[in-house]
């Protein structure tokens, strides 16, 4: 595909700095104010009812919806878009009717913005000079990678807040806080646990194991986060993780990801909403152990049953609701 993940060289760098740019042209307060509002009508939509699967209600829904936003996608198509996306991701039978579905809506979103550009993503990913196919293969790079990272993402970070009695109230009393709860999940649950098919360019030796140039691998950042050697153990995980941002969760090197900016504040501004709004949401079954969906490259629980005071909610949702408009 003609995008940055299959470029190098100086093909690489003109795709990647002509997606850096587009996306350096998101201000923060429109990206604030999307997220928070994206994620305020996915909250109303289950406040009242005290309990919510947190996973498929929120999580899912969340950053596909932020992304279409910024991409410039018509309201009308955004859950045909994620419905491709999530199905393509979860790499099953219909996997290949999903892409083709994927790359039908995205061709038609390239074409009506080279002839209506708009201040969106794939109008200025246009802008910077990219073809039809790079721009088209750039947004279909982007929207999955976004979408399946930030949403294991989110509902791992919303499972350990309510599974964890004390990160809860670290949480409150100030000893802790949202971004630091998201370093601890990419160390112990990092949203991509195995990069597939990636293809060695040279000649390397791993520490003893030799690679040859033309060898299929599986890069696996879960494997390199979860060494124990390196960290210590256990008992020092989650002081280690909160403050300590060397993990292999963005990648290195110059294939390292583009947008860690747009994640962040995605991730960050969707976790925190719901804690501001649902801040003693807890675990529905606390002695229920965690189903992971069988994914061996997305790392997201199946299913996230969380419960609340839905009377406190409504309470604090009159007072908060105006934040959302500033």
């Amino acid at each position: 595909m003609r995008n940055m993940l299959f470029a190098h060289g100086e093909e690489h760098v003109r795709l990647r700095g002509a997606f850096k740019t587009s996306l350096a042209k998101i201000g923060q307060r429109r990206l604030r104010a999307t997220i928070t509002r994206v994620a305020d009508g996915l909250i109303d939509s289950f406040v009242g009812d005290g309990q919510a699967d947190i996973v498929s209600q929120y999580a899912i829904p969340l950053p596909g919806a932020v992304l279409a936003v910024l991409f410039g996608f018509p309201a009308q198509e955004c859950e045909r878009l994620q419905q491709a996306i999530l199905t393509l991701l979860a790499g099953g039978e219909e996997a290949l009717d999903a892409n083709a579905a994927l790359h039908g809506l995205i061709n038609a979103h390239v074409d009506r913005r080279r002839q209506e550009p708009r201040a969106d993503l794939v109008t200025w990913l246009l802008e910077e000079g990219l073809s039809f196919d790079e721009t088209r293969e750039t947004v279909w790079l982007a929207i999955n990678a976004g979408v399946g990272s930030s949403t294991a993402w989110t509902a791992n970070t919303c499972a350990l807040l309510a599974r964890t009695e004390d990160t809860r109230i670290d949480l409150r009393s100030g000893l802790r806080h949202i971004p630091g709860v998201m370093r601890e999940v990419l160390w112990d649950h990092t949203p991509v646990q195995q990069v597939i098919g990636r293809v060695a360019t040279a000649d390397a030796d791993l520490y003893g194991t030799i690679v040859r140039r033309g060898d299929l691998l599986v890069v696996s950042p879960a494997g390199a986060n979860l060494d124990h050697a390196r960290i210590g153990g256990d008992s020092h995980r989650s002081t280690y993780a909160e403050d300590n941002s060397s993990h292999l969760s963005w990648g290195n090197g110059a294939h390292e990801c583009p947008a860690q900016g747009l994640a962040s504040a995605l991730v960050q501004g969707g976790v925190e909403r719901l804690w501001t709004r649902l801040d003693d949401l807890h675990l529905t079954d606390p002695d229920q152990p965690t189903r992971w969906n069988p994914s061996i490259i997305v790392r997201i629980p199946a299913r996230l049953p969380v419960s609340w005071d839905a009377r406190r909610a409504r309470t604090r949702a009159e007072t908060l609701a105006p934040l959302g408009d500033r």
